[in-house]
């Protein structure tokens, strides 16, 4: 019920599911609210949206994913430094 929520929200008020309790709705919220938004979404506890936010992010926005404690991200954003990939976004 709140993923349908967040999926139908205008943007300028997606900030208040940024924190909500489940992974899905922040997911959805993370796909809606700006590059500057999400940045601060990097220390959410799910591995799924930080990988996202590896994803998306500006490489220069993502360093500290190079020390996440999940594999996939960490992996994912030290390859993104690396190279200087540029946004993802889809």
């Amino acid at each position: 019920m709140r993923r349908t929520v967040a999926a139908r929200l205008p943007e300028e008020s997606l900030g208040l599911m940024r924190d909500d309790p489940a992974p899905e709705v922040r997911l959805e919220v993370l796909e809606r609210i700006s590059l500057e938004e999400a940045t601060d979404m990097l220390d959410d506890p799910d591995w799924r949206i930080r990988l996202r936010l590896a994803e998306r992010l500006p490489p220069e926005a993502i360093e500290s994913l190079t020390r996440d404690q999940d594999e996939d991200v960490r992996t994912l954003a030290g390859n993104r430094c690396k190279r200087g990939t540029e946004v993802d976004e889809p």
